[in-house]
């Protein structure tokens, strides 16, 4: 299907929803902010490249357990939803792996500043705030988008990571 017969089926459902197709404002960031820097933080923190890519950087983890390369968040997803995912992934996709991040909000603010520094501890007591922030900085990254390459490579020299067992337990071979 083209790209004008996309548009002319959207428009349709706009019409018949009272929507219309207002210009949204580019989400843009500022990587000096106390905002980005605390993401960078919280990404840190919460190890979110065990599972996904950062452009062209592999994940730490198995293959199995690979998320979305999140250079993508900027191509792909609004700010706004960004947000929602990062604060219960389960409503959003239940029994995904994707864990809400964790945002220091209950512990104290002293413990705050020592183990995630000033940037979080500035943002403590707002924990949308806190999850903006993890957003800011997932929307900074940048690199390639198309990570297939890097995926080939490592699957042919790593394979999938599945564990394969040659025992038969249930006693049947001679079948």
């Amino acid at each position: 299907i083209s790209d004008n017969d996309w548009n002319t089926i959207i428009k349709y459902f706009q019409l018949k929803d009272g929507q219309t197709n207002p210009y949204e404002n580019p989400h843009s960031i500022a990587k000096n902010s106390t905002t980005y820097r605390a993401g960078d933080v919280i990404q840190d923190m919460g190890a979110c490249n065990n599972c996904h890519f950062y452009g062209d950087q592999k994940p730490k983890q198995a293959a199995l357990s690979w998320g979305p390369n999140l250079a993508l968040t900027k191509e792909r997803l609004r700010p706004e939803w960004v947000v929602d995912w990062f604060r219960d992934p389960q409503v959003i996709m239940p029994g995904t792996k994707m864990p809400a991040p964790y945002i220091p909000t209950d512990e104290p603010l002293a413990s705050v500043r020592e183990t995630w520094g000033n940037d979080v501890a500035k943002l403590h007591s707002d924990p949308e705030k806190l999850l903006e922030a993890l957003r800011d900085y997932n929307w900074g990254i940048s690199g390639p988008i198309d990570v297939s390459a890097i995926v080939k490579a490592h699957l042919a020299s790593e394979g999938y990571g599945f564990v394969i067992e040659d025992d038969d337990d249930w006693g049947d071979d001679d079948w």
